[in-house]
């Protein structure tokens, strides 16, 4: 679709403001139920527009939101328009132009806008119906989502609050400080901190990783966050809330997104090893002391592998090893030429400093991993597509191709190899050499991709498969590389980016890389196998593109979620409610001075609302009190404790949606798998889950032997007369067969989500 030349000179550039409208109560209640625009009308070019000065008002203007790609980027651009966690938002509809509506594309708050050719600036108003908000009460409010065009050049773009770009892009930051920084080669925006110690962005602030709520914190973190909550989740939270820049999706960079601004040409003994013009803020070193161990550490979003000999050596680091899930890697902009290292790991414990990020071309965090098949695939056909230059696929017996499309995970994004032209397969790199294989590849766009980089050797080992007499792993697929030498030991070795960390790494610096041995595949016995490198060792390299695959968590629209491994923050996990189902009880208040009746599960946005009830002590002898027990389903049990007349889950049920309870009247008994999801993962002495989130849940007594047991609706395979129950006590929370007969309490679960 062709779009007019749109410059910063013809930008509408309406001013937000909100309509004027009476107080309301508190609600938790929020929906995205805007319309979707009409089918879009062929472009016609858009009027000028004067701006115009915004009317007086006396209440706060709605934050701005944005999005920012650069000008030769193709894909349309997203925004989400901006709405809270309070009241009730709904209807979002874009108003102004014509010309520029009929080109949008508007789902709920989402809204979707064609590229067009040129650098430049556009700013689409909108309005949204809002109700029982604290703070606007009922009314319209009138927004702006602003939408910018990098012009193609430099790799680094300084942004102002509003994500434009600044006019002196020169500018020193005393002069003129800037917030965000766009980066073009990732098509990221990264944070700026400030030199405000109040400020929940101060570059001097440390924070603890994630929650920050491990067995060990050894630093507790300063910040000046609300309550001196310095971990990493809080700070992410601010960000979205207070929408940094116009955004609402920043994250924790991964580990390889962050070593992508490391630029040893600045690197110097007063000097991170950073752009600083326009990455100012990069703290090198503390306290003024050369020691390693005193170099600024700053934190990523990616778990470390572990460091132990015995760690399964495809292990992608979520499982086994030593307690892999207390460390994270960190990236430090000033040891380079001290050992030649950046990334390092600390434990989550620690407290460091965090540059966010948000956007980018979506190189995973923790990508789905696989070890190596127990043998190729009979339908080779199925499972790998030859593409040509433009990467358009071929014949299956094409006898050129330029890439291979790997189609065997459907787990994982979609998945390019590419194929070493003939003139350059007898090219041998060093790890520094690699950024400008990958730069050509990109800028020439092969296989019609822009986004090849180096893959992590575990995604190499993709292209191994197992031999199990003896157990050794051998190159897999041959047919589809013709680039491996066959028959040639030492020739097919492939570097992986990821560094190794540790023992001899300390001394020297180490890469894993991808050793295919002779490539005979199921012709010979030659054998492949993960090792570590030298950096200055010279080796091939097969680049990877894939798909975007977020580095965020991004659950299933359907299904029970799995159990997380560390629990997030209470108030950022879930939302009480008073027993109407929607005036919010604040994360300040505490049990049983101000007691709540149900809490929205709010830990998993894309699975829809979910609720859980509450046990009431506070109310004397009534249905919800803790110490009531229950046989299950439509049994009977002379020793049960309850204010019915019959003491079971039917009748409990039946009565709690008959009272409706928060409003609702959809109450029933979770599943194993939902009520687990109360519990987390511990690892430290063996595998088993124990309870979490009892700031939330305080009504949970786990000193009685029924009372901490609750039963779930999962029955027993091939055992008609039991059903799992889940104690929730120190001793862990797993499911135990119970007879329908036995005595527990009860959990209920409400919504449209898991189901």
């Amino acid at each position: 679709m062709h779009f007019p030349k749109v410059t910063p000179a013809v930008v509408l550039t309406t001013v937000v403001l909100s309509a004027c409208g009476g107080g309301g109560g508190g609600s938790n209640e929020t929906t995205a139920k805007g319309s979707a625009a009409e089918q879009p009308s062929p472009p016609v070019t858009p009027p000028a527009v004067t701006p115009q000065p915004a009317p007086p008002t006396t209440q706060t203007m709605l934050p701005a939101v944005a999005a920012v790609q650069a000008a030769d980027a193709s894909d349309a651009m997203v925004v989400n328009l901006y709405q809270d966690a309070q009241g009730s938002w709904k209807n979002w509809r874009l108003t102004g132009p014509q010309a520029l509506v009929a080109q949008a594309k508007l789902v709920g708050n989402q809204l979707t806008f064609p590229a067009w050719p040129e650098a430049g600036q556009l700013d689409i108003q909108y309005q949204v119906e809002v109700s029982q908000h604290p703070q606007y009460g009922t009314t319209t409010l009138t927004g702006t989502a602003s939408l910018h065009r990098i012009a193609v050049g430099a790799r680094f773009t300084k942004l102002d609050a509003r994500s434009r770009p600044l006019a002196d892009q020169a500018a020193k930051y005393e002069a003129e400080p800037w917030p965000c920084v766009f980066d073009r080669e990732q098509q990221a925006v990264w944070m700026i901190g400030n030199t405000d110690a109040k400020s929940p962005f101060y570059r001097q602030a440390t924070y603890r990783w994630g929650n920050g709520l491990y067995h060990t914190v050894t630093a507790p973190g300063q910040c000046a966050l609300a309550d001196n909550e310095c971990d990493t989740d809080t700070l992410v939270e601010t960000a979205n809330r207070l929408r940094l820049c116009g955004y609402d999706d920043w994250r924790l960079p991964s580990h390889r997104e962050l070593k992508s601004l490391v630029n040893q040409n600045w690197r110097g003994e007063e000097q991170p090893a950073i752009d600083t013009r326009y990455f100012p803020d990069t703290l090198y070193k503390q306290d003024g002391l050369f020691d390693a161990a005193q170099y600024v550490n700053y934190w990523t979003g990616t778990t470390a592998p572990p460091m132990d000999d015995k760690a399964n050596p495809f292990n992608d680091g979520n499982v086994g090893g030593s307690f892999p899930r207390y460390n994270a890697f960190t990236v430090i902009f000033g040891m380079g030429q001290k050992n030649g290292r950046y990334v390092e790991t600390r434990h989550k414990g620690d407290a460091h400093h965090v540059r966010l990020v948000r956007g980018g071309r979506g190189e995973p965090v923790d990508p789905p991993v696989y070890r190596p098949e127990r043998g190729e695939r009979p339908a080779v056909m199925e499972s790998f597509v030859k593409l040509d230059g433009q990467g358009q696929a071929l014949a299956g017996d094409a006898t050129d191709w330029a890439c291979v499309e790997d189609k065997r995970y459907a787990d994982r994004p979609r998945t390019l190899w590419q194929i070493q032209p003939v003139a350059e397969r007898q090219e041998r790199f060093t790890q520094a050499e690699l950024s400008d294989v990958v730069a050509r590849a990109n800028r020439e766009q092969r296989c019609g991709r822009r986004d090849w980089r180096v893959p992590s050797q575990i995604e190499l080992s993709m292209l191994m498969v197992e031999q199990t007499t003896p157990l050794t792993y051998r190159a897999a697929y041959i047919g589809y590389f013709p680039d491996l030498q066959l028959g040639s030991s030492g020739a097919n070795v492939f570097w992986s980016d990821v560094e190794k960390v540790g023992d001899i790494a300390d001394l020297y610096r180490m890469y894993f890389a991808a050793d295919f041995g002779g490539a005979l595949g199921q012709s010979g016995k030659s054998d492949a196998r993960l090792i570590s490198e030298n950096a200055s060792q010279r080796h091939r390299v097969r680049l990877i593109a894939t798909d975007r695959h977020w580095p965020t968590a991004v659950p299933a629209p359907t299904g029970t979620p799995e159990v997380e491994e560390v629990a997030r923050k209470d108030r950022l996990a879930f939302r009480r409610l008073a027993s109407d189902g929607t005036t919010v009880i604040g994360a300040q208040q505490k049990w049983p001075v101000q007691p709540w009746s149900c809490v929205e599960d709010i830990r998993y946005p894309g699975r829809g609302k979910v609720f859980w009830a509450m046990k009431r002590n506070d109310l004397g002898a009534n249905l919800h009190h803790s110490m009531e027990t229950f046989a299950w389903g439509n049994q009977r049990n002379d020793r049960a404790n309850c204010s019915l007349k019959t003491c079971n889950t039917d009748a409990y049920v039946a009565e709690v949606n008959q009272q409706g309870l928060c409003g609702r009247r959809d109450w029933r008994l979770p599943t194993v798998a939902e009520l687990q999801t109360l519990t987390v993962k511990e690892t430290l002495h063996g595998l088993t889950m124990v309870p979490a989130y009892l700031a939330t849940f305080p009504d949970f007594v786990i000193a009685d032997h029924n009372a901490d047991r609750f039963w779930t609706a999962s029955p027993v395979p091939n055992d008609p007369g039991r059903v799992y129950t889940i104690a929730f006590n120190k001793a862990g929370a797993v499911p135990f067969p119970s007879a329908k007969t036995d005595l527990a309490t009860i959990r209920l679960i409400a919504g449209d989500g898991w189901r």
